[in-house]
């Protein structure tokens, strides 16, 4: 099930299990249905009352021959383009250029995105290369051929955050690149963390890159998350706990860190500001036992 941004819209797949079926309803229509003839997966809202999402004969990763569909409120849905390889893509906050994992000529990776106006694609470009990152001094001791894409996360400016992983169980790094003018750097993992995902701030270009792992921290309890910059430059690291959270606000001046009893939310830029919310208190006082 997915809201839409203004809530007004719903998308559902109501069977978890065949996922061969999905259903649009909002509050000034009645809801419609639609077999798209194959597995549905990946929802995202390209705005307020249009959804997209992806079938294929198959959810295992990595989805091959999966088709991207565009569904507005009130029409049928279209097929937008079938892709090689699905799964980890993204559409940046406007819904008007998706971002999506490719396989270049000589077999190796690459991120790839369209310019989408309604349900026309009216542009498509390579934005990164394995081999753009290979000629990066972060990349020492990688093969193009090794590297794999692992998420992908847009921020309004242009930027993308693009995962990655070559062959070793800690090599991970994340690229910095802009949609027009390609890689500007990389963040890679150390020899005993490993990085799952990364987020922008909503409004400022700051991406919040998490670095876990049993032996990736101060103790066996602790990890850290790396804040970076549009360079891709590491600006600070932030302690976290094992496999924790760090939210960034809207224009990452602060962060929200859960922890198990209590939420700390510190100044991440600027002066060192500091405040520790006693979270089982405040629930035991409020609703639960």
């Amino acid at each position: 099930m997915s809201w839409s941004p203004d809530a007004r819209h719903l998308a559902i797949v109501p069977d978890a299990d065949r996922v061969d079926a999905i259903y649009f309803a909002g509050f000034d229509q009645p809801a419609s249905r639609f077999v798209p003839g194959g597995l549905v997966f990946d929802l995202e809202w390209r705005g307020a009352d249009e959804l997209s999402f992806f079938s294929a004969s198959s959810r295992d990763y990595p989805i091959s021959g999966a088709t991207l569909w565009d569904w507005r409120a009130g029409e049928r849905p279209q097929a937008l383009v079938k892709l090689d390889l699905a799964g980890w893509s993204a559409w940046r906050s406007d819904g008007a250029v998706f971002a999506y994992p490719a396989v270049t000529a000589d077999g190796t990776a690459a991120v790839r995105t369209l310019d989408v106006t309604g349900t026309a694609i009216v542009g498509d470009r390579t934005v990164l290369t394995a081999d753009d990152v290979t000629r990066s001094k972060e990349s020492c001791g990688w093969a193009a051929k090794d590297l794999k894409v692992t998420f992908i996360d847009w921020q309004g400016g242009g930027l993308l955050a693009v995962g990655l992983h070559a062959l070793g169980q800690y090599d991970y790094a994340v690229a910095v690149v802009h949609e027009e003018t390609g890689l500007r750097g990389i963040v890679r993992s150390n020899n005993s963390c490993f990085i799952p995902f990364a987020h922008w701030a909503r409004a400022t270009p700051i991406l919040a890159v998490p670095l876990f792992g049993p032996e990736c921290g101060e103790t066996t309890l602790l990890n850290r998350t790396a804040l970076v910059d549009k360079t891709g430059t590491v600006m600070r690291e932030i302690t976290v706990p094992r496999k924790g959270a760090l939210l960034l606000s809207d224009i990452a001046t602060w962060a929200a860190i859960p922890g198990e009893n209590e939420l700390t939310v510190l100044r991440v830029n600027g002066p060192e500001q500091r405040f520790v919310v006693p979270i089982a208190k405040f629930l035991g006082w409020c609703c639960a036992e």
